[in-house]
């Protein structure tokens, strides 16, 4: 099955939010999806459970020519904001026909590092982020 994906929501450790047009993803990929269950003690309202999906392997390729034309709801610049934390928590994916997903990054680390997460530029500029034990350090 294919889809058109026309926008992609970034999402941060500090509920912050960043939403990128899809033409400028050059790839994105995303590898070992799967379902997740999460519970908590919700006071004495008994035990909360969260469900989501989780990917192991994510890699984000994004066009330079976003640099400076995208801006969180916070304020922070794309580049400037992915690249100062490692803290991507997910991604909301939204498709032509309006469906839309939430894919969550496989996390290691502190609250507000992700260690499984890098990011770099390639050799014409664009930005790389890749999160996964494949590509930890």
């Amino acid at each position: 099955m294919v889809a058109t994906l026309i926008k992609l929501e970034i999402a941060f450790e500090n509920v912050e939010v960043i939403k990128i047009p899809a033409k400028f993803i050059l790839t994105l990929t995303m590898r070992g999806v799967k379902e997740f269950r999460n519970s908590y003690q919700n006071d004495d309202e008994g035990l909360a459970m969260f469900r989501g999906t989780s990917a192991d392997k994510i890699y984000l390729q994004i066009d330079k020519t976003a640099a400076k034309k995208f801006y969180s709801d916070s304020d922070n610049e794309l580049f400037a904001r992915i690249n100062q934390y490692q803290d991507i928590t997910s991604f909301t994916l939204i498709y032509s026909d309006k469906f839309t997903e939430e894919i969550y990054s496989h996390w290691e680390g502190t609250d507000e590092t992700n260690n499984l997460q890098k990011n770099y530029f390639d050799e014409e500029g664009n930005l790389i982020v890749e999160i996964g034990k494949d590509f930890a350090k």
